[in-house]
């Protein structure tokens, strides 16, 4: 049984290297090809589900490098994309996609260590923060823009994001936040890099110092944000990196990076735990598992843990030397026509996966991504196209 697991992992990491380096692929849409694949390979359900969780897992490393080099964001890890792309024309790109691996790694370390205590007490916390949640999401977003010293563009931003939120999800689009974030904080950005004529400037690849201090209350603020909006239905990274980032009133781009990588794992890890503790499904890659099995034996926890965490350490040293490989190519291109290489690809893929409406809401939410750019506000507040939908949903 240990090969075939084995063999299971190492066959989700080369699928995941592959689909999480292609811009606009999520996870979601890979499960949802490999739920209608994998029993015609009459995969058993074991080793079909340690092959999505491997997957799952590879893509929260690899997303970072196309975030990083391309500018083109992941509903999970757009956040990052702002700090990210600051190291890249800094000549430290490397370093940014380095920052997410270590975040991503630490994450996952650090909720596998408590995953015996999440198994216990679960079910009764559950019900408990439930409640507060809205509350919780509505007094991070007023912090954030307490934050602001330009408070009438950042309401008008939140306000205009909110109501783009709340209309969109109304419509009946597939992948809907696909074309929003793509729009939001992707293509924006790369606008706005055409239009300044950026260069990539020379890439160094250096050794990384942190602060210990600052890594450990990095770590504390991803996992108190996790845990807090892990088992609910229509919270996750997203959300959680908005309460981090309002905890601090300044938060530096490195610890940001780390943040975000750290939310990101201890989300999935996390979401395995709500699946076996309170049968829930809390993204596209566990919707697909709970799928295959009809009854999930509480021991295939182990099995999935061990293999998330195989899969962790794999993907990670892959993921610093596919890093150096891309960042030597990036720097040979030109940079403004990559951008709009990218724009287009982005364009043609949300007409396919999300059609022509999607394709509509891709120019809305491109115009207001270029708003906090242009008015030199924080764009974490676009982030109020997720939020309040959910906040209104907990109220209701």
């Amino acid at each position: 049984m240990i090969l075939e697991i084995l063999f299971a992992s190492l066959s989700g990491i080369i699928i995941g290297i592959f689909t999480g380096l292609m811009p606009g692929i999520h996870i979601n849409l890979v499960s949802v090809a490999l739920l209608a694949l994998l029993p015609l390979l009459r995969i058993n359900a074991l080793y079909s589900s340690i092959i999505i969780i491997s997957i799952a897992i590879t893509h929260i490393f690899i997303d970072f490098i196309p975030t990083t080099l391309l500018g083109t964001p992941n509903p999970d890890n757009s956040m990052a994309l702002l700090p990210s792309q600051e190291l890249l024309l800094k000549g430290r790109g490397h370093e940014a996609i380095t920052l997410s691996v270590i975040g991503c790694l630490l994450g996952i370390l650090i909720i596998a260590a408590l995953s015996p205590l999440l198994f216990i007490y679960t079910k009764q916390a559950y019900s408990s923060i439930s409640r507060f949640i809205p509350y919780i999401l509505a007094m991070s977003m007023l912090l954030l823009l307490m934050k602001e010293k330009n408070k009438f563009w950042a309401a008008l931003i939140i306000t205009l994001s909110s109501i783009f939120g709340i209309q969109s999800f109304k419509l009946n689009i597939k992948e809907i936040l696909f074309p929003m974030f793509s729009g939001l904080f992707g293509i924006s950005s790369l606008i706005m890099s055409i239009m300044q004529k950026t260069e990539i400037p020379h890439q160094y690849i250096h050794e990384i110092v942190l602060n210990k201090l600052a890594v450990i209350k990095t770590m504390v603020k991803g996992l108190f944000a996790s845990l807090l909006v892990g088992f609910l239905p229509g919270l996750g990274p997203a959300q959680a990196s908005v309460i981090a980032t309002s905890i601090e009133k300044e938060n530096d781009g490195k610890s940001y990076i780390l943040m975000i990588g750290a939310i990101n794992s201890i989300a999935m890890v996390i979401a395995v735990i709500a699946l076996f503790t309170i049968i829930k499904s809390r993204n596209g890659a566990i919707a697909a598992i709970s799928r295959i099995f009809s009854n999930l034996n509480p021991n295939y926890f182990i099995l999935f843990l061990a293999a998330m965490l195989f899969t962790a350490g794999i993907t990670a040293i892959f993921s610093i030397i596919i890093s150096k490989a891309l960042i030597n190519v990036m720097q040979k291109l030109n940079y403004p026509f990559l951008s709009c290489t990218v724009i287009m690809v982005i364009s043609i893929l949300v007409l396919l996966i999300s059609g022509f409406y999607g394709f509509v809401i891709l120019i809305i939410a491109t115009s207001i991504g270029l708003l906090p750019i242009l008015k030199k506000v924080s764009r974490n507040h676009l982030m109020s196209c997720l939020v309040v939908p959910v906040i209104l949903y907990y109220l209701a």
